[in-house]
């Protein structure tokens, strides 16, 4: 098998302007601990945001719900009724409220790195 590096991005916090957190420059592990986190589907070990930042510091949110539906959680953050956590290109087919604010995850942010992996014969 073969791995090739496709892309890199970085996954941020979308909060509405009004959530107290707003005035921080980037959400730290434990800010979780007091945060509704919407999020697509269970199980958590799928979720980037817990796998890879608050499962290592030993954070839970204050409370999390599966929502497979972006629109919805769009709405409810808008509501200011919880946050969600991916990266920017995520959203690009939504039209945004304005109210909505993306956050900085960790002060040196929380970047993925995305691989396609093929066969090694089909990359002779």
């Amino acid at each position: 098998m073969e791995c090739i590096k496709v892309f890199e991005d970085e996954i941020f916090a979308v909060i509405h302007a009004e959530n107290q957190l707003n005035s921080l420059d980037y959400l730290e592990a434990s800010h979780f601990s007091q945060l509704y986190l919407l999020i697509n589907s269970f199980p958590l070990e799928g979720v980037a945001v817990y796998e890879h930042f608050l499962k290592p510091h030993k954070i839970a949110p204050k409370k999390i719900s599966a929502i497979p539906f972006t629109e919805i959680t769009l709405s409810m953050i808008a509501a200011n009724m919880g946050v969600m956590c991916v990266p920017k290109w995520q959203l690009t087919p939504f039209k945004l409220s304005k109210e909505l604010v993306f956050k900085r995850i960790g002060k040196t942010g929380l970047k993925r790195t995305h691989y396609l992996v093929v066969p090694y014969q089909l990359m002779i």
